[in-house]
């Protein structure tokens, strides 16, 4: 407590002197780009996240090129370019220019009022060289914040995209929403006044309609865009033999789990599984793959089980390897995910997921693998043990999932029903 009240003595007075300087700045930068037209100048979509890095992108993916796919070919015909802000970064402030794409990630910490100023430079200086005519925040609290007001500082309609059940994810990780003070009433308060205001709302699955229907988003605002992704690689045969790669018997049974280890990911019930499982039966071992604040403690419990020889904890890996140990196991783990979700069914292996958040529109028991009760790791144990003494029905389960995740999440699929919903807010 007093460590946080001797840095408001100290920061606040120069993050106030520092932002007012450059509000100034910014103010007669605004009349510039305001004076100089909108005449000749290539369109552009804002696009504003409170979480993330182009470092945090590089290490999860590898490289840039699932950002600039992902979402970019939609843009396509649309905008000429790209502005991609990451405020909040923790890897500090930098800043790409990528032919069509700029990249700003931008270290707001300490300095909230000046660091918001420096972000709001970054983005005029981009609006000399062209018109922004929609911005996209992608969470309805910080991010969504400053779409709101940029939205209004540029004159153009705005959207907030949410990838996530932030709800659930607060039950199962407290923090996952916004603190103010140790409270999260402001950032529910928030929410509510940005839904009720935003052109249009674009949550990844209808699952979560109903929570911003409730908070007093118009429904008729309301577009479901789900997560696309690039099928042709996440079915390509692998590359890697994996079970060499860490060091395990060419004939051992595999069973695997990715992703950040975290509380909200439900880490706890992964080692429990990977007990489990290792238990019944001596030809299985798990791998765990990913970081997080829970993976000392899962190590520590796995040590002591005295399984440690057959549960491998992988760290981090890259993202082409991370894709061919979903194709190379057995049986996918996938309590809590997103992306991760996606790429576990288009394994082509089946898959293990708790009945929560959107899961059922992929993961469906006896279909195509199984939706499990959230907490009931015997019966996911027990299942895993089914799956792998009958290969056929694995093999039957694991070919259905893979053609489920190609019909919903396509990625030129989804393409085109982004594409169309920009259209529509550009045409209003």
């Amino acid at each position: 407590m007093l460590s946080r009240i001797l840095k408001a003595v100290v920061f606040v007075p120069l993050d106030l002197v520092a932002g007012s300087l450059l509000l100034v700045f910014n103010a007669f930068l605004y009349l510039h780009v305001s004076m100089s037209g909108k005449a000749e100048k290539p369109s552009a979509i804002l696009r504003i996240s409170a979480a993330g890095s182009v470092q945090e992108t590089l290490r999860k993916f590898g490289s840039l090129d699932n950002l600039l796919t992902h979402d970019g070919k939609s843009s396509e015909g649309i905008f000429d370019r790209n502005i991609m802000v990451w405020c909040f970064c923790r890897s500090g402030s930098l800043k790409l220019d990528l032919g069509e794409w700029t990249i700003i990630d931008r270290a707001i910490r300490y300095f909230l009022f000046s660091g918001v100023m420096l972000l709001l430079k970054d983005i005029l200086l981009e609006a000399r060289k062209c018109e922004i005519r929609l911005i996209r925040a992608y969470d309805p609290y910080w991010a969504g914040i400053l779409g709101f007001l940029f939205a209004r500082l540029f004159r153009c309609p705005w959207v907030i995209s949410v990838h996530a059940d932030f709800q659930k994810r607060e039950a199962l990780q407290p923090g996952s929403i916004p603190r103010v003070f140790g409270s999260r009433l402001p950032a529910d308060a928030v929410e509510r006044f940005l839904v009720r205001r935003v052109h249009r709302l674009l949550p990844i699955r209808a699952s979560l309609v109903p929570h911003f229907v409730s908070a007093g988003c118009p429904e008729e605002n309301i577009r479901v865009i789900p997560h696309g992704m690039d099928m042709d690689v996440l079915t390509a045969l692998p590359a890697t033999d994996v079970r060499s790669e860490f060091g395990l018997p060419g004939d051992c049974r595999l069973v695997s789990s990715i992703g950040r280890l975290e509380l909200e990911n439900y880490s706890e019930d992964i080692v429990k599984i990977a007990l489990g499982i290792s238990a019944r039966r001596r030809d299985v071992h798990v791998l765990i793959c990913g970081e997080g604040r829970q993976l000392e403690a899962m190590k520590q419990r796995v040590a002591e089980s005295g399984y440690g020889d057959r549960i491998v904890f992988t760290g981090y890996i890259a993202h082409d390897l991370a894709l061919d140990v979903r194709k190379r196991s057995d049986a996918n783990l996938a309590l809590m995910g997103g992306f991760s979700l996606i790429e576990a069914c288009a394994s082509g292996r089946p898959v293990v997921a708790y009945d929560v958040e959107w899961h059922s529109e992929l993961v469906r028991t006896g279909e195509t693998g199984l939706l499990a009760r959230e907490g009931d790791v015997e019966a996911v144990v027990g299942v895993l043990e089914q799956w792998l003494e009958d290969d056929a029905e694995a093999s039957r389960l694991g070919t259905a999932a893979r053609a489920l995740a190609l019909e919903k999440h396509e990625l030129r699929k989804v393409e085109r029903i982004r594409a169309a919903v920009y259209s529509e807010l550009l045409a209003e």
